[in-house]
């Protein structure tokens, strides 16, 4: 268990230049922290094949349930194993071609919005009287796609979308530290192993639980358990999409916080943290770089707090918070 319940040793006065000098450091510290990271992702960016691959994501489609259905069902009728379907122009510009024989015809049907104007009867478009718009009215028509094995040509780049966790041994007093916050914070943490192929960690704020993945190190659980803590302190359950804060710039808040957490306290999960997150920001660095406040703001309460927990004292926090009588034990 966490040296909650430790004795906190009496810190002298100090002065205003030493405390200011302990916060700059510490201060220079995270943005340390921060900055590396970046660095990581922009590296990362820079690499060809990671951007090719984030042009190929974008090009891909997300299909209806509906459309899911169509594709599943025509598959199974020519026996074909679903892997990653475009369109054809879509797939000529990434450098592959239908075959001639899966043209014509032979591509997997879907049905694709369209939308045609309201006319009235003497066929004059219907406007709206509160916009002045044009009335659209939704139709569907059907559109063709193709899996890429259907196709010959380039092959797709990929890219490692599952690095692998820290493995070893988390610092001492970590997982305890993290536990009791997570608890503090009005959360119970349950160790299962339900949680879907890939997913190692989940909060689910309804229930009031952080879900842990069973089967992993503890330097894992610990790099798990301070990123479900990021989202925790960094008010994930109301900053939602209704407010802006899409699940990229969430995800990409929690890491980042989980990344510096963990990295200050010895364990550094570099090679987990920049492909996660520059994946959730899209390949975008400007959104990692504009979550920095927070980031900061939220990773250093949280290292503050598990120093506390474990026994550390910060001096210069405890004469900002006017701890500061009595002198040093001798």
């Amino acid at each position: 268990m966490p040296a909650s319940t430790a004795r906190r040793r009496p810190a002298r006065r100090r002065s205003d230049a030493e405390i200011a000098e302990a916060r700059a450091n510490r201060e220079a510290k995270l943005a340390e922290l921060h900055e590396k990271l970046n660095g990581e992702i922009e590296h990362l960016l820079e690499d060809d094949a990671w951007r090719r691959m984030l042009r190929v994501a974008a090009r891909f489609h997300r299909y209806s349930a509906n459309n899911v259905l169509l594709l599943l069902t025509q598959a199974e009728e020519r026996g074909i194993e679903l892997t990653r379907v475009a369109g054809f122009q879509a797939w000529k510009k990434l450098g592959r071609n239908v075959r001639k024989r899966e043209d014509g015809g032979q591509g997997l049907a879907i049905l694709a919005p369209a939308f045609c104007k309201k006319r009235d009867g003497e066929g004059n478009p219907v406007t709206d009287p509160d916009t002045g718009q044009d009335v659209l009215i939704p139709r569907f028509k059907i559109e063709h796609v193709w899996d890429i094995s259907q196709t010959d040509g380039e092959p797709l780049p990929t890219v490692d979308d599952d690095p692998d966790l820290p493995e070893g041994e988390a610092p001492d007093g970590l997982i305890d530290a993290l536990t009791a916050l997570i608890d503090r914070a009005g959360f119970t943490i349950v160790y299962t192993d339900d949680l879907p192929a890939g997913v190692h960690g989940r909060t689910d704020y309804s229930a009031r639980q952080v879900l842990i993945a069973n089967v992993i190190d503890s330097a894992a659980t610990a790099a798990i358990l301070a990123h479900e803590l990021g989202h925790i302190r960094a008010d994930h359950e109301t900053r939602r999409d209704d407010q802006g804060i899409s699940r990229q710039q969430r995800e990409t808040e929690a890491d980042s916080i989980a990344y510096i957490v963990c990295a200050a306290r010895g364990l550094d999960n570099l090679s987990f943290s920049a492909p996660y997150v520059a994946g959730w920001s899209g390949g975008d660095v400007k959104v990692v770089q504009a979550a920095y406040e927070r980031v900061q703001r939220t990773s250093a309460a949280i290292l503050h707090d598990v120093a506390d927990l474990l026994g550390e004292h910060d001096e210069a926090e405890d004469a900002l918070e006017g701890d500061d009588e009595g002198d040093d034990a001798a």
